[in-house]
């Protein structure tokens, strides 16, 4: 039987911030990005800008 998912919104702007850079760097440490295998700005299913 599939798991019920379930979330939780976030209070602040600031826990907002936290949890996306928690998901782009997610990315980066499984090392599917950075180094030679290019930006993290540039991978297809990234929503990472660079500003």
């Amino acid at each position: 039987m599939p798991q019920q998912v379930t979330g939780q919104c976030v209070a602040d702007s600031y826990h907002y911030h936290i949890m996306a850079d928690y998901i782009h760097l997610n990315l980066s440490r499984a090392k599917i990005v950075g180094g030679t295998k290019g930006a993290l700005s540039d991978d297809r299913w990234s929503s990472f800008t660079i500003a």
